[in-house]
């Protein structure tokens, strides 16, 4: 349930640095915005939601491999890999008449978040403090991890933009 550093820095690294050796400036200025479309809507689902922080960099790390437009398809497959992913989830925990109720609740929540964001004030989930003297606290009932979803995303995205879109 973890994505280490180890793994995503270097990946993440690895990217930029290949795209600097291959296309120059543009290059980095490309991975860069691969990078950002890629890894800000989980860097804000981390600061926001209490998403998972190995999520948001390994997609930095995904998107660092690419430019901006290929970014957009990999979030694109990633998010419906997601809503698949969550709509299995919730129905294998509790029941489809549920998801309705579990998807207002996160919008209603992610607003007062952004809202509470924009005025300067910081809301999280918890008291926002990690405490590594005791063992770590089960996941909330709606949490499920996400990184299934990112994989499964980014192998569709990987086959529609060989086969079919902006790599061929």
């Amino acid at each position: 349930m973890r994505i280490p550093n180890w793994l995503t820095l270097p990946l993440l690294l690895a990217g930029i640095t290949y795209a600097g050796l291959t296309g120059g400036w543009e290059g980095v200025r490309a991975a860069l915005g691969g990078a950002a479309i890629t890894g800000s809507i989980f860097v804000l689902g981390y600061a926001m939601a209490g998403g998972g922080a190995g999520d948001a960099k390994l997609m930095l790390a995904i998107g660092s491999w690419l430019n901006f437009r290929q970014g957009l398809v990999v979030m694109f497959f990633v998010a419906v890999c997601g809503l698949v992913w969550a709509i299995i989830v919730v129905t294998k925990r509790s029941s489809l008449r549920e998801m309705p109720g579990y998807f207002l609740g996160s919008l209603g929540l992610n607003l007062f978040q952004l809202r509470s964001l924009m005025r300067g004030r910081s809301f999280h989930i918890g008291d926002g403090r990690a405490d590594t003297s005791q063992p770590p606290k089960e996941r909330p009932k709606h949490w499920y991890p996400y990184a299934p979803a990112i994989f499964v995303g980014t192998a569709v995205a990987w086959f529609w933009l060989t086969h079919f879109g902006f790599l061929r």
